[in-house]
């Protein structure tokens, strides 16, 4: 079930019918105006960046789980040729941040949502991701009928960076599971 994470009752009313919450994530929305920005080596995903980009997605996501707390359990995602079929129907939604030939940033835009965006973990606090959000913002910008908005691990580091940006808190998601006693 999800529920209001900022909101005790909900909370509560939860516990109380046996619910345990796995995680939250923040909804965030940005409502300023397009960035001024340099050009950038961004590029759309091609199928020939498959394994590049889900490597660098996989093992960048799997950090944030583990520091997060949420996920103690968390393993590197494999790829599969499911997940390559997917990425490719819909590699119009992707793009791609090529620095001297390496992919180090890799995103996916469904709508006005960034859903996915991760740089390459040795690529870390060097300016790609702001840079590659903003571009994806100007992106989601020109061609959404609504505001960008995106889903954040509570918890997670990268909520600093779109909080800089111009991303606020429009929401807080508990998402919990249902227990399952012995008795039942």
């Amino acid at each position: 079930t999800l529920f209001n994470a900022r909101n005790e009752a909900a909370k509560h009313f939860a516990e109380k019918h046996g619910f345990v919450t796995k995680y939250a994530s923040d909804c965030m929305r940005y409502d300023g105006a397009a960035f001024e920005l340099p050009p950038l080596p961004v590029r759309p995903y091609t199928d020939d960046d498959f394994t590049e980009a889900f490597t660098l997605s996989a093992e960048a996501f799997h950090q944030m789980r583990l520091s997060t707390g949420w996920f103690p359990d968390s393993t590197v995602a494999a790829p599969s040729e499911e997940t390559r079929q997917h990425w490719a129907e819909t590699a119009d939604e992707r793009f791609v941040y090529v620095q001297e030939g390496e992919i180090v940033g890799y995103a996916h835009i469904d709508g006005a949502e960034l859903d996915t965006a991760a740089v390459k973990i040795s690529h870390q606090g060097k300016g790609y991701g702001t840079a590659f959000i903003q571009y994806l913002v100007n992106r989601i910008l020109e061609q959404a009928d609504k505001p960008p908005f995106l889903y954040c691990v509570v918890g997670n580091r990268a909520r600093k960076l779109y909080e800089r940006l111009g991303f606020r808190e429009t929401a807080c998601n508990a998402y919990a599971k249902k227990t399952v006693s012995a008795a039942d």
